[in-house]
C-alpha cells in the first residue's frame, strides 16, 4: 500500500477521529455495523465512498486494536478488551494502524515500523487482534480439529482480513445468464461448483440475477452445512432456526420440487423474508411455521401423515465467533456468563425439537462459531441426555480450510 493511505494525511481523518470517539463513549460496545448506519444517517455530507472509507477504518481498528495496545504499551501481554481500547486515544490508535500501511520504501517512523513488524512476529495472542479471553478455547480448538501450526497461523491471519462475498447458484439452469451479467458489470469471481466467490462486492443491488433468485448470497461455510443434510427421497424437513432462509433455500434448490421444507424462526419478519426469497426463486415447496423456541407449534397435517419429520436442522443461536471477519466488534462482546447462557440454550434446543423427528431421522446441529463450548461440548451433552441419538459426524468448516467464515456442524441420527 502507498503512503497516501497514512491516516494523518487523509482529509477524512478528523471526521474519523470524531466517529471513533463517539464509539469510545459507548460503555458497552454496540453492534457496530448498525451503529455506523445510524451515525451515517446524521452525516448527510458523506457520500457512498466516504461512508465505506470510515466503516473500513473503524473495522480495521476493531480488528487490530489489541495489537495497537500491545505496541502502545511496549509489548505488555494480555491487552485487548474493549475497556482498554476505549482508553487509547484515536490519534495513537490510528497512528499504529497507519504505520502498518506504510509503503516499504517509506522511511518515516523507522523505529515504530520496526517495532510494529516485530510485534507481528511475537507469540502474544494480541498480535492477531484477539483478546486473551479466547486463548484456552483456541488451544482446545487446535487440538480438537488437529490443526497444524500453519493451520492455526492461517486461521488467525484471516481474522484480520475482510471476508469475501460468497454466492450460491440457486437456479443452475440459469447460471449462464448470471455469468454474462457479472462479465458485463466488470465483476471478478471464481467458481467452485455451485459456490461463487466475488473478489470485490459492488453494485450487487442492481444485478438482475440476484433480483430473480438465480444467485443467493450465502457464505461458503454455510453452504457446507446445507450440503450435510440428507435430501434423498421426498423428505419432510424442519429448519427450526431458519433466520432469513439461506439454508432453507439451499435445501429447496437441492430437492428440485421433491419433499417439503418448513422454516421456523422466533422473529416473524425473518419468516416474511423466507417467503419473499422462496417466491422469487419459484420454490413452492417451502412453508413457514412460526415458533417461539419454547413449546412446539401444532404439528402441520403433513407431519402427522408422515409420522413426523425426516430431517431437523438446528442452526443454533451462538456467539458468532466464526463471523469475526465481517463483525470484528463481536469478539469484544463475548463474556463467560453469556457463553454459559448460550450453551444452556443450545443444549435445550435438542430437547425441544426432538419429539417430531422420526426414528431413523437425521438431526443436523450447526453454529457460526468455532468455540468448542458451543459445538463439541453441546453435542456431547445432547448425546448424554438422549441415548436415542447417535453421532455420525461432526466437523468445522470454512476458515482455515477455505477463505470464508468458520462454522460447525454435527450430523446425528435418531435410533
Amino acid at each position: 500500500m502507498t503512503a497516501r493511505l497514512f491516516f494523518a494525511e487523509n482529509p477524512r481523518t478528523l471526521h474519523l477521529y470524531r466517529i471513533w470517539k463517539q464509539l469510545q463513549d459507548c460503555r458497552e460496545l454496540p453492534q457496530v455495523d448498525r451503529w455506523l448506519a445510524q451515525v451515517f444517517r446524521g452525516e448527510k455530507r458523506f457520500g457512498k465512498k466516504d461512508r465505506q472509507w470510515y466503516a473500513d477504518a473503524v473495522f480495521a481498528a476493531l480488528r487490530l486494536g489489541p495489537l495497537a495496545l500491545l505496541a502502545e504499551h511496549e509489548g505488555r501481554e494480555g491487552a485487548g478488551d474493549w475497556d482498554e481500547l476505549r482508553e487509547l486515544p484515536a490519534e495513537r490508535l490510528f497512528f499504529w494502524l497507519s504505520v502498518d500501511r506504510l509503503d516499504p520504501a517509506d522511511e518515516r517512523f523507522p523505529l515504530e515500523k520496526k517495532q510494529w513488524d516485530a510485534l507481528q512476529q511475537s507469540p502474544a495472542l494480541s498480535r492477531w487482534g484477539l483478546p486473551p479471553f479466547y486463548a484456552p478455547m483456541l488451544k482446545r480448538r487446535q487440538q480438537l480439529s488437529d490443526w497444524t501450526p500453519a493451520d492455526l497461523e492461517k486461521f488467525l491471519a484471516l481474522q484480520n482480513a475482510k471476508a469475501p462475498l460468497w454466492l450460491r447458484v440457486n437456479l443452475p439452469n440459469k447460471a449462464e445468464a448470471a455469468r454474462r451479467e457479472f462479465t458485463e458489470h466488470g465483476l471478478l469471481w471464481t467458481e467452485e461448483g455451485a459456490s461463487w466467490k466475488l473478489q470485490e462486492a459492488r453494485s450487487l443491488q442492481t444485478l438482475a440475477c440476484l433480483d430473480q433468485g438465480i444467485l443467493e448470497i450465502q457464505d461458503y461455510a454455510s453452504q457446507r452445512i446445507g450440503a450435510a443434510v440428507d435430501l434423498t427421497g421426498e423428505p419432510i424437513i424442519w429448519d427450526s432456526c431458519a433466520g432469513g432462509g439461506g439454508k432453507t433455500l439451499q435445501l429447496a434448490a437441492g430437492l428440485q420440487g421433491r419433499g417439503l421444507i418448513f422454516a421456523s424462526d422466533i422473529r416473524s419478519y425473518k419468516l416474511e423474508e423466507v417467503k419473499r426469497r422462496a417466491a422469487r426463486a419459484g420454490f413452492s415447496r417451502v412453508r413457514t411455521l412460526p415458533w417461539n423456541g419454547e413449546s412446539l407449534p401444532p404439528f402441520p397435517s403433513e407431519w402427522q401423515k408422515n409420522g413426523g419429520v425426516d430431517v431437523i436442522l438446528i442452526d443454533a443461536p451462538c456467539t458468532g465467533t466464526g463471523t469475526w471477519r465481517r463483525s470484528p466488534d463481536s469478539k469484544y462482546r463475548c463474556h463467560e456468563r453469556e457463553l454459559k447462557d448460550l450453551q444452556a440454550l443450545q443444549i435445550s434446543l435438542f430437547q425441544k425439537v426432538l419429539p417430531p423427528l422420526k426414528k431413523g431421522g437425521q438431526l443436523v446441529y450447526a453454529t457460526c462459531s468455532w468455540l468448542p463450548d458451543e459445538n463439541e461440548d453441546v453435542v456431547a451433552a445432547a448425546l448424554a441426555a438422549h441415548p436415542d441419538l447417535r453421532l455420525e459426524t461432526q466437523a468445522l468448516c470454512g476458515n482455515p480450510a477455505a477463505d470464508a467464515d468458520t462454522m460447525f456442524y454435527a450430523v446425528l441420527r435418531k435410533i
